[in-house]
């Protein structure tokens, strides 16, 4: 958006003769167009919000292992996430989250894929194989393709990632936890969404144990537990799986959700929403408002470290924390503490692209109480409203973030 533009309209229209215009209808009617011109220009842009690759050539073990690889095209560079999702709806997983790269791994038989050798006394026939409906099970196969193949491939070709996450669902949830104990270096944060634990717990049970004597490497890995209301026997295994971490102190970040009125069938989505939540403190209910006490940006660093230390799998960022800067910022605003809002701007620009969400949400939160703004700050922060639009931002972002009084304001002045 070119404000100069809007302001040139504005200013034109303002040798009109009183019958045809006055100047707050000018202001009102260009502020509508340039509204209405953003939703045309994100509407256009929404018939392919995403980009999607299908590539079936990658090698596992000597056959070719299709994926599929979803972004939005507009990712922001410094902070990608990889999430590998072992299931074939990635495109799901993708709303709304507009620095991932999501690679789905569609299976062509999940038994073979997602459960572990089955031990000698299981034998064809027996209780075991039968309740299992065990085929040919081999998930040390795909652990070994994800580690050689999947993973550098996402390196050199949409890397590097500031952080990346597993995600499996179902058998893919037991698969993860596999993955977690004896792979413990591949991810840093694990989402188990409904996990079968219901069959063999036993060997979930000996390789976590098994972990647990070089507990070290687990140091600031971050398990999501994911269990739906209606799914009994998943929240049995659930609860039991997370009081044996606790019981063999290993060192995990951990945090385990029941998601009420929800079965099997429909846990999968709210088990990777509820754990990207948790991973990267993107939810306003993580950090109440009532215990954010700092009156200085030096100040909220230092609570933000501290309460991250307990509460999240990443380090302190406003890009990762972006509730908090943004529930700071409006504090700011309403103290009017106008140094500490021009630090937290600056900081904000610093270590984040200006054309992201989190810092449009941050800059929003410093003009919260913008009318109550003596007029020297006022010009000051519409100046800095009016950078932020000439910078570029992608429509949809910029529809979100108009904001009428520094319209109007802007025009008057």
């Amino acid at each position: 958006m070119n404000i100069n533009k809007f302001l040139a309209v504005v200013f034109i229209s303002s040798f009109l003769p009183p019958a045809l215009a006055s100047d707050a209808d000018s202001t009102l009617a260009a502020r509508q167009q340039i509204e209405a011109d953003l939703i045309a220009q994100y509407k256009a842009q929404q018939t392919q919000p995403q980009i999607v690759e299908e590539i079936d050539f990658l090698d596992r073990d000597g056959s070719q292992q299709p994926i599929t690889i979803v972004y939005n095209r507009n990712l922001v560079a410094n902070n990608r996430v990889l999430v590998i999702a072992l299931d074939d709806n990635a495109r799901v997983l993708v709303t709304g989250v507009e620095d991932a790269v999501i690679i789905g791994v569609p299976m062509a038989d999940r038994i073979r894929d997602l459960v572990p050798p089955t031990p000698g006394d299981a034998v064809e026939g027996s209780p075991e194989w039968e309740n299992g409906q065990i085929t040919n099970p081999d998930s040390d196969a795909m652990i070994r393709f994800i580690k050689d193949s999947l993973i550098p491939y996402a390196e050199e070709n949409y890397g590097p990632f500031f952080h990346k996450v597993l995600f499996g669902y179902s058998l893919g949830g037991i698969f993860t936890l596999q993955t977690l104990m004896t792979e413990p270096q591949l991810f840093d944060s694990y989402i188990a969404g409904s996990p079968s634990l219901w069959y063999r717990y036993n060997y979930y049970e000996g390789i976590t144990i098994a972990a647990s004597q070089h507990r070290e490497q687990f140091a600031g890995k971050c398990l999501i537990l994911s269990a739906g209301e209606d799914e009994p026997s998943i929240s049995v295994g659930t609860r039991n799986y997370e009081r044996l971490l606790a019981g063999l102190e290993m060192p995990l970040i951990t945090h385990h959700q029941r998601n009420m009125e929800t079965d099997h069938g429909h846990n999968r989505t709210l088990s990777f929403l509820y754990g990207w939540d948790r991973i990267f403190n993107t939810d306003d209910i993580f950090v109440p408002v009532s215990t954010i006490t700092a009156t200085t940006l030096t100040q909220f660093h230092e609570f933000m470290e501290g309460w991250l230390d307990r509460t999240s799998c990443v380090t302190n960022s406003p890009m990762r924390s972006v509730s908090a800067y943004s529930l700071f910022a409006t504090k700011l605003a309403a103290e009017q503490n106008f140094e500490e809002m021009r630090a937290l701007l600056s900081y904000a620009k610093d270590n984040m692209p200006t054309q992201s969400r989190a810092f449009a949400n941050i800059q929003l939160s410093l003009l919260s109480s913008f009318t109550d703004m003596p007029e020297d700050e006022k010009r000051y922060w519409a100046n800095a409203y009016s950078e932020f639009l000439e910078s570029g931002p992608a429509p949809g972002l910029a529809v979100h973030f108009i904001n009428k009084e520094i319209i109007e304001y802007l025009a008057a002045n």
